[in-house]
């Protein structure tokens, strides 16, 4: 698992380039907040390549994703 948390002038590599780099390398998870810094991002490992991991918003207005590699759910907000 990676986490990575927001750096600004690294967002687009963050976003465009790691999830390729991080899956080459076999990496399962990895995590950061989104290019607005508030909302949590994540990309999964699915066989050889990354997909975006669902973050759900709940009716009241909290996000919550589930990590598989650490069998977590995770709730931020109200």
């Amino acid at each position: 698992m990676c986490w990575k948390s927001p750096r600004g002038s690294t967002d687009p590599i963050d976003v465009q380039d790691k999830p390729a780099d991080y899956a080459a390398l076999g990496i399962p998870e990895y995590w950061r907040f989104d290019e607005t810094g508030a909302r949590l991002a994540g990309n999964r490992l699915v066989g050889d390549r990354n997909e975006a991991i669902e973050i759900m918003e709940l009716p009241d207005g909290s996000l919550e994703d589930c990590s598989e590699m650490l069998d977590l759910k995770e709730r931020v907000g109200a």
